[in-house]
């Protein structure tokens, strides 16, 4: 009879060690089917997130080729700038100077006409300078983020030094 309790023993906890096993099994298919589902989601979030970035790439490298572009025309169109003719050059003969370059150098070494504050620890400094005639000098300036152009006026006085004024500027 103790034999027959031990069997019946052996045989319940049989059973219990069987229907763990079986609710495991079905329970490791539930969190399989789980994890593959969530794979294949975060498998489609990635490749939304890469084409994603692909396109923003391709919208930077066709900002940056009419950036450009841009700079490329504005660098001709300053160089087709009027000239200053003989008259405004005899002028500034006259104001006991060799050539207009004398005035714009002057100008390119007083970045403190500038009247905007660099951006992103940046200076402001001019970067280019073409006289328009006896009063006044077009001038482009930056900071390397950041840019304008400006109208200033100048005045020669009795010493041969410049005084500057600004008539007006814009930044881009």
């Amino acid at each position: 009879m103790l034999s027959d309790k031990k069997n019946l023993a052996l045989v319940f906890i049989s059973l219990i060690c069987l229907s763990l096993l079986i609710f495991g099994y079905n329970r490791s298919s539930v969190l399989e089917s789980e994890f593959q589902a969530y794979k294949s989601n975060s498998e489609q979030q990635i490749e939304a997130l890469q084409k994603s970035i692909k396109s923003e790439t391709e919208k930077n490298t066709a900002l940056e080729a009419e950036r450009d572009t841009l700079r490329q025309t504005i660098e001709t169109l300053e160089q087709t700038l009027p000239v200053i003719d003989e008259f405004e050059r005899h002028l500034i003969e006259k104001m006991g100077f060799e050539s207009e370059m004398e005035i714009t150098s002057d100008l390119l070494s007083k970045p403190e006409l500038i009247p905007y504050e660099g951006v992103l620890g940046g200076t402001m400094t001019f970067i280019s300078a073409d006289l328009i005639n006896d009063k006044w000098v077009y001038a482009r300036f930056e900071d390397g983020h950041i840019m304008g152009s400006g109208v200033f006026e100048y005045k020669v006085n009795d010493d041969q030094s410049i005084t500057w004024q600004v008539v007006k500027t814009i930044m881009y």
